[in-house]
């Protein structure tokens, strides 16, 4: 309601400790296309496979939804905000770098990293 929300505005800006935790949560997705190849990355497992997916780096589809939802955690854009497709340096590179970058932020700005969730549909 109203008067909590108001209540709890006042303690943040007031600097008092609330007696509920701080819990932020970040929702992260990603798509890549099939294309011919000769592997497939998934939350940096390299496997065999006859199609690669399509992407400027490695197109590793659970780490960019994982960074994603970290970034999101503590609004800190997406991951095309920090590694745009665009810009050359990111050609290839693994996504493990986007996830450790991410994760560096959370902390950075005072998070911490309890556990995470990825489901993968194929």
């Amino acid at each position: 309601d109203r008067a909590r929300d108001i209540s709890m505005a006042d303690q943040r800006l007031s600097g008092e400790r609330s007696r509920f935790p701080d819990i932020r949560t970040g929702n992260g997705y990603d798509v890549h296309a099939f294309e011919p190849g000769d592997h497939v990355v998934l939350c940096g497992v390299t496997i065999p496979h006859d199609k690669k997916l399509s992407g400027h780096s490695d197109a590793d589809v659970g780490l960019h939804a994982l960074t994603d939802a970290l970034l999101a955690t503590c609004g800190a854009g997406d991951i095309g905000t920090h590694f745009p497709p665009s810009d050359p340096q990111w050609k290839g590179v693994a996504s493990r770098m986007f996830v450790e970058h991410a994760a560096r932020l959370v902390r950075a700005r005072g998070g911490r990293i309890a556990n995470a969730d990825i489901t993968l549909i194929c």
